[in-house]
C-alpha cells in the first residue's frame, strides 16, 4: 500500500482553493463579478485614468488584506471543528 502525506499547509491551500472554485461557479458570484466589472468602468469614467489607477491600487491593497483575512478565518474553521469533534469525543 502506498502512502501519500500531505503538508496541513497543503491541504488548506487545497481546500481553501477547492471551495473559492465553488463559489467561483454560483450566481452570486457571477452577479458580484457584473457589479464590480461596471464600478471599475464607472470609476474610469467619473475619474479618467489616473484617478482610476490610484483607486484601482487601493482596492488590489484591500484584497490583498481580505485575502490573508478570509485564510486566516478558514485555517481557524478547520481548528474549531478539531476542536469541537474532541470535546464531543469523536476524535
Amino acid at each position: 500500500m502506498i502512502s501519500t502525506t500531505i503538508d496541513f499547509d497543503d491541504f488548506i491551500n487545497f481546500s481553501l482553493e477547492s471551495a473559492s472554485r465553488k463559489y467561483r461557479n454560483t450566481e452570486e458570484h457571477c452577479l458580484m463579478k457584473e457589479k464590480v466589472d461596471q464600478m471599475g468602468e464607472e470609476c474610469k469614467q467619473r475619474f479618467g485614468e489616473e484617478g482610476y489607477q490610484i483607486i484601482e491600487t487601493y482596492f488590489e491593497v484591500l484584497l490583498q488584506s481580505e485575502g490573508r483575512e478570509t485564510e486566516f478565518v478558514y485555517l481557524q474553521a478547520y481548528k474549531d471543528c478539531v476542536d469541537l469533534l474532541k470535546r464531543i469525543e469523536v476524535l
